[in-house]
């Protein structure tokens, strides 16, 4: 009767470890765009064509640009 329960929950352990680090990698993808897009929103009145963003996603606060 233990076997019942135990293989199943073997079986969704097995799974979500071998899918975390893709469901991870994702989400830091999307997290870093979201990023991208809020700083380029609000430098975008400051730039010109040919400008080069550059921003530290780590702390999300410094972002510099140059001509």
């Amino acid at each position: 009767m233990k076997c019942r329960f135990i293989f199943p929950l073997l079986l969704l352990t097995a799974l979500a470890l071998t899918t975390y680090p893709r469901l991870h990698r994702k989400l830091l993808h999307f997290q870093s765009h979201r990023a991208a897009e809020a700083t380029t929103a609000a430098l975008g009145p400051q730039l010109r064509d040919g400008d080069l963003i550059f921003c530290n996603f780590k702390d999300q606060t410094t972002c510099s640009w140059m001509r």
